[in-house]
Formats: structure tokens, sequence, C-alpha cells
């Protein structure tokens, strides 16, 4: 595992600006995890220093990584987070090629790291914290709500597509 430099294959590393790429099983230095505006901004860096992620998974191997997330967020969550992301997000990304079983698993696990950094941030005591450690709470918070709105999104999407609706005509409500 490699730890807090960028990789030098990064378009951004080749361009001499400093990007984070991340990918499963590497621990990063902290950086700032940016909430981005849509997907596709998380595949590639825009400048200054910045998290993205280098290599979404393929769903095959998203879905065999998914209980090793599991496993490591069960021993460390905060530290487990940024690790686990590029996983999160590619499991994001083949949301519809994933059985309901996975999709149903990476909920339960989305929630559960979500719980644990709220646990973990509610408890703190931010006094004489070191900016690292603020910083690490901070990323690692902001990671998990993107991931689980996104889930919610997903979710919200499939629920509603037509072939998932009940079309009732001819039909009023009072």
């Amino acid at each position: 595992m490699r730890t807090g430099s960028t990789f030098p294959h990064a378009p951004a590393a080749r361009a001499g600006k400093t990007a984070y790429a991340c990918k499963f099983g590497e621990r990063r230095s902290v950086m700032e995890f940016q909430i981005p505006l849509s997907r596709e901004d998380l595949l590639r860096p825009s400048g200054g220093s910045q998290f993205f992620v280098s290599e979404p998974l393929p769903a095959r191997e998203t879905v065999s990584r998914l209980e090793e997330c599991r496993s490591l967020l069960d021993s460390s969550v905060i530290a487990s987070i940024p690790e686990c992301f590029p996983v999160f997000f590619s499991l994001l990304q083949n949301f519809l090629s994933v059985g309901v079983s996975v999709r149903e698993s990476y909920w339960r696990i989305g929630v559960r790291g979500l719980e644990g950094v709220c646990h973990q941030v509610g408890g703190a005591n931010f006094t004489g914290m070191t900016q690292t450690k603020k910083a690490e709470l901070r990323n690692a918070l902001k990671m998990m709500v993107y991931v689980v709105v996104q889930l919610v999104e997903e979710f919200e999407t499939d629920a509603t597509k037509p072939d998932s609706l009940e079309i009732v005509t001819n039909k009023v409500q009072l």
C-alpha cells in the first residue's frame, strides 16, 4: 500500500499538479473530499489538491470487494472510509448491473458506515484535536453522506421506473 503521495500515472500528476487518485486498498494522507456536482467529477481532477477515484472497479470485482469493506468498517470506521470509497463509488456506477441482494447489502453497509462516523464525530472532543484528525473525521462524514444520498437516489430512480410502477387508469381517488 502507498500512503501520502500522488500517483505518477495520474493526469494531474504528469501536469505537475497535486491530485489524489484513490484505488481500493490504498491508504491516503488526509485530503479534502469535495462533494461533487456529478459523479463524473470524481473521475477526474479539476486542479489543486483534490480527491478523485482513478479507476472505478468493474461490477464483478466491486461485489467481491464489498465484503472486505464491511470487515474494514467493522474494525476502524474512520480510517476505512477513504480506503473503501472507490468500492462504494464503483457500486454506485454499477448499481443497476448488480443484483438486488448486493444492493441491499450495500445499503446496510453504507448506513452502518454513516452511523459509525456520526457516532465518532458526535462523541469527539474537538478541543485539542489535531487538524489532521479533524480533517479525517470531516472527510469520512462527507464521503459517507455522499454515498448514502447517492444510494437513496439510485433506489428512488429504480423504484420509479415505468416498469416498476403500477399504472391505474380510469380510477378516481378521493
